[in-house]
């Protein structure tokens, strides 16, 4: 993990402390970004389309065994006798029933696995009854090789560097995998209590759901853009058909371009935006937890979050984003956040992922900063360490007692050492 030095530490000509620190600094001008032309004219007056509260996002298919399964969860975990059985029941139905966790689930998961998970999550709430500070941290992980879950407690719009990183580790395992496998995520952030204390927190609880592609057809062409051809299967029985057809639009555009392609979405009677991006697989490395830092930045947070993959190659990413109302700091209005948000995406989409990025989740620096940051940093290797590996080599095999030999290296060496690139003959 990248760390700060000390102000004490820096060279007296630097001004970073004071520059990030300036009251009521706004962000740098834009570069242009991959637009989407909407096809019509509703709107807020913001160019955005307006979507149906009623017809947004996923219906989980109703799981006709959740009664018997609950049953069978409930006899297993008084069995066990690590939940006083008078807590049983309440324990029960916070998750299935408050948590928010849809019955997907419930189908996919053995009763031992969620009874493992229900008794993990009690275990964590007594820890942090021990703890001194009562601070309830719960960090559960399951993987294996056709899905995983995660769930985690964090605060909204704050990027945990000293937390599990589940996002980084899920996109390592699963979305920038290398292998022909491929998976979907859906993510949520739980609005239920972490417990019954009158003390109110700041943490809510993060769960992510990780599960294995089953296209209807593995292997169509690279241009297909028919839902009913490249879809997963439990994408295809969980989306609205406003979803499907949200995203039959930006796939048919996705196709044909080399970038990625955004598109933000109001929703009626809700604060929440909802924002589309579609890319070729495997184009934007780590760029799942790099959006998650990205608007973390300007004081936003997501309630749900989706990684679709298609079979023609496409991966389409759905965020919904909201103010985090728990954070102190000024941050500019939602609509003004969204809309530096859409354009510094396609700046995520063009950094290298093992460049600094790593300087955007401690909040030192904006991306705009960052990218600067990287330039420099690629810029200044022309004038660092100029003469290299290479000249090492030369010396061990040329003869320093040789004097031809010497002189050739004596050359080189002030030829390497005076004789660098400029900017203009760079660019």
């Amino acid at each position: 993990m990248a760390t700060i030095s000390s102000p004490t530490s820096r060279s007296p000509h630097k001004l970073v402390e004071q520059t990030i620190r300036t009251p009521g600094r706004q962000p740098s001008p834009q570069p242009t970004h991959f637009n989407v032309a909407h096809k019509n004219g509703n709107g807020n007056g913001n160019g955005h389309r307006v979507l149906r509260s009623a017809t947004v996002g996923y219906v989980a298919p109703e799981f006709k065994g959740r009664t018997e399964q609950m049953s069978k969860v409930r006899e297993q975990i008084k069995a066990m006798k690590w939940i006083p059985d008078e807590l049983i029941d309440a324990q029960l139905e916070w998750f299935y029933n408050e948590l928010g966790i849809d019955d997907v689930y419930f189908q996919t998961e053995s009763v031992e696995a969620v009874v493992s998970n229900i008794t993990s999550l009690y275990a964590a709430k007594v820890a942090a009854f021990a703890r001194e500070d009562k601070r309830q941290e719960i960090r559960l992980d399951m993987e294996s090789s056709d899905h995983a879950i995660y769930i985690d407690t964090s605060e909204p719009g704050i990027s945990a560097i000293g937390g599990p990183r589940y996002e980084h580790r899920l996109e390592a395992k699963y979305l920038d995998t290398s292998s022909n496998q491929t998976f979907r995520v859906e993510s949520f952030r739980s609005t239920s209590n972490l417990s019954s204390a009158p003390t109110p927190t700041k943490s809510s609880i993060r769960c992510y759901f990780v599960y294995q592609c089953q296209f209807v057809d593995p292997n169509p062409s690279l241009s297909e853009t028919r839902l009913e051809v490249i879809s997963d299967r439990m994408f295809l029985a969980k989306s609205t058909n406003n979803t499907k057809q949200i995203y039959q639009e930006i796939i048919e555009l996705a196709v044909n371009r080399t970038g990625p392609v955004i598109e933000v979405f109001d929703i009626e009677d809700s604060i929440e935006k909802r924002l589309v991006v579609a890319f070729r697989r495997r184009t934007a490395l780590g760029l799942f937890s790099a959006l998650s830092d990205l608007y973390h930045s300007y004081g936003v947070t997501s309630s749900r979050k989706y990684v679709e993959q298609f079979s023609n190659g496409i991966t389409v990413m759905s965020l919904y984003l909201k103010p985090a109302s728990n954070l102190s700091k000024e941050f500019p209005t939602l609509e003004q956040s969204i809309h530096q948000i859409t354009k510094e995406i396609s700046l995520l989409y063009c950094i290298p992922q093992k460049s600094s990025r790593h300087c955007l989740p401690v909040g030192r620096l904006s991306l705009q900063e960052t990218i600067y940051g990287h330039c420099v940093w690629v810029f200044v290797q022309h004038f660092l360490n100029r003469l290299g590996s290479e000249y090492s080599s030369l010396v061990s095999a040329l003869d320093p007692n040789n004097s031809s030999h010497a002189e050739i290296l004596s050359t080189i060496k002030r030829r390497l050492r005076t004789e660098t690139f400029t900017s203009d003959y760079i660019l």
